[in-house]
């Protein structure tokens, strides 16, 4: 059986669950580099050479169309029109590339829509799991298929994002090579391996960010300024709320403008269950902003950035590995 140093076994023979929790998130950077080493393959150097009239990426998931929606603000702006739904639009044809992305084996939805795309003709990327129905059915059209780490089965953002980013880039033709964006991402994959230490459940509170972002309950609100950072606050509050932590999302210049009417109004010393109205849940649940991707000290938000960046992707895939890594903490008594 494969075992890695985040599930190894204690003494007593027992697994620790927090090192099982974070077995999945621990191989984020290794999910970029499988999309990386696909893109030194001749499938990659092939979609290069593409002019498509537009790229359909589809996502059964929530969480997953975010993350995709994520590495379209960082690749903006495109040459062609990108289209990110969980159906295949209508307009789907023998000029568009279609992406199909899926941690799941099977999904009937998303296999229906591999096979009606390559009958109409599209080029079909698929990344999904390595066994399964998806699979059997991305072979049987011939579709370009990104390979699959072979152990791990949980969610991957990182994958997401850099199985969409690999594409667009691929069509971006001021990139000479698809070589060059494969050494790209094995760049982001060593920032989201460095950032993952940080945060491993090895580390406690007073150093590890993730268990700190993961203190945060009550009602929790992920916000960004720009088009990027929104579309990371999205991808965070998708994420969470699948883990269990219900979380809403907002553009900073509108949530600030609405934090009046979502602080905890004051106690009223004279209520009376008898006759007065119950009160609202915004007087009984603390409220906590998350701002992505900002080093600015304000006294509304906890403000998430990595400076240890040059480029806007690697911070992206930081801070996306760390929003991740928190979900692991979550059921933890002491984060």
């Amino acid at each position: 059986m494969h075992t890695s140093s985040w599930t190894t076994p204690t003494a007593s023979g027992a697994y620790d669950p927090l090192a099982v929790a974070f077995y999945d998130i621990a191989h984020e950077g290794a999910q970029i580099r499988a999309v990386a080493q696909w893109c030194e393959s001749e499938q990659a150097q092939q979609l290069c050479t593409l002019q498509p009239r537009s790229v359909i990426i589809l996502c059964p998931e929530h969480w997953g169309r975010a993350a995709a929606r994520l590495a379209l603000a960082v690749a903006e702006p495109m040459g062609c029109p990108v289209h990110i739904s969980d159906q295949l639009p209508r307009f789907a044809g023998s000029l568009d590339i279609v992406v199909a992305i899926s941690e799941r084996a099977d999904h009937d939805g998303l296999s229906q829509s591999i096979v009606t795309a390559a009958r109409r003709g599209c080029h079909v990327v698929v990344a999904c799991a390595p066994h399964g129905h998806i699979a059997a059915d991305a072979e049987d059209v011939a579709a370009i298929v990104v390979p699959a780490l072979p152990l791990v089965q949980g969610l991957s953002p990182a994958r997401v994002f850099a199985v969409v980013t690999a594409v667009l880039r691929c069509l971006d033709h001021t990139v000479r090579a698809a070589g060059d964006i494969s050494a790209e991402l094995n760049v982001s994959a060593d920032h989201a391996d460095r950032e993952l230490q940080e945060c491993s459940p090895k580390r406690d509170q007073l150093v590890n960010p993730a268990r700190q972002l993961a203190l945060l309950s009550g009602r929790v609100i992920h916000s960004g300024r720009g088009l990027v950072a929104a579309s990371l606050a999205d991808t965070m509050s998708a994420l969470w709320t699948a883990f269990g932590r219900a979380s809403a999302s907002m553009e900073a210049q509108e949530l600030e403008v609405a934090l009046p009417r979502l602080e905890p109004k004051e106690q009223n010393i004279f209520y009376d269950p008898e006759f007065d109205a119950p009160p609202s849940s915004n007087s009984e649940l603390p409220l906590h902003t998350v701002l992505w991707l900002s080093a600015e000290t304000v006294t509304w938000a906890r403000s998430q950035v990595s400076e240890d960046t040059t480029h806007e992707r690697d911070g992206v895939i930081r801070m996306l590995a760390r929003g991740y890594a928190a979900t692991a903490f979550f059921g933890a008594t002491d984060a």
